[in-house]
């Protein structure tokens, strides 16, 4: 058995230090902890305020979009934990509710505010320059802009519909093997095994169920394409 390695006094004092350190970077400055995510309106006045905020040089612009990432990143973080709440738990369904509100309510608006918020760094770097270290980042808000159709947002919405209809009912595939009932993720660890015997009969097992659900399956995909 391999030997655990212990840390000495300097490395334990410096990951200590990494970690203080990433607590105050990811502290919010900007945006409350107290927001409500019930509907739009609860995070809407914080777009609403960087979409209209005044700015007379550089600085402020640095501090427009630092307020801004720091946005994106409290709603994109709420998306991701709604996201693995309804893959999580498929049955409770205030869990797929609050996900269903999040991409049928929340998400296009923020869409809509975030091209407007594009154009306006774009257009405030053209009087107020940026420095070259944001090169990269203007590029892929120009691209975002280009990219941009109101017309796409009702499309990406009925696109994210479907891709939880697809992830439900692949969430709720229950597989009988050897006398016990498994979830897919449960079952993925056979097909690592060294027995080959096992590894194929955890195979058949998954796609035999998978085979019960491929007339859903392809409806979904039939209405993506």
């Amino acid at each position: 058995m391999m030997k655990k390695y212990e840390w000495n006094t300097n490395e334990r004092k410096t990951m200590n230090l990494i970690r203080e350190l990433n607590y105050k970077r990811l502290q919010r400055k900007y945006v409350t902890s107290k927001v409500k995510w019930d509907s739009f309106n609860g995070i809407e006045n914080y777009y609403k305020e960087i979409a209209r905020r005044e700015i007379n040089n550089t600085n402020q612009l640095y501090q427009l979009i630092l307020d801004y990432s720091e946005l994106q990143y409290v709603f994109f973080e709420r998306e991701g934990n709604l996201y693995k709440n309804m893959t999580c738990f498929t049955n409770d369904n205030k869990k797929q509710e609050e996900y269903q509100n999040y991409i049928n309510h929340l998400k296009p608006r923020a869409e809509e505010y975030g091209n407007l918020i594009n154009r306006k760094i774009i257009e405030l770097n053209k009087k107020y320059p940026l420095s070259n270290d944001y090169n990269l980042y203007l590029k892929r808000i120009q691209n975002h802009i280009k990219l941009f159709e109101s017309k796409n947002i009702e499309l990406q919405k009925e696109d994210d519909n479907l891709y939880n209809e697809y992830t439900k009912i692949q969430g709720n595939l229950i597989f009988n093997f050897q006398n016990k009932k498994h979830t897919v993720q449960q079952m993925y660890k056979y097909l690592e095994s060294s027995d080959r015997a096992l590894r194929k009969e955890a195979f058949e097992t998954i796609w035999a169920e998978k085979f019960k659900i491929k007339d859903s399956i392809s409806d979904i995909f039939i209405k993506q394409i």
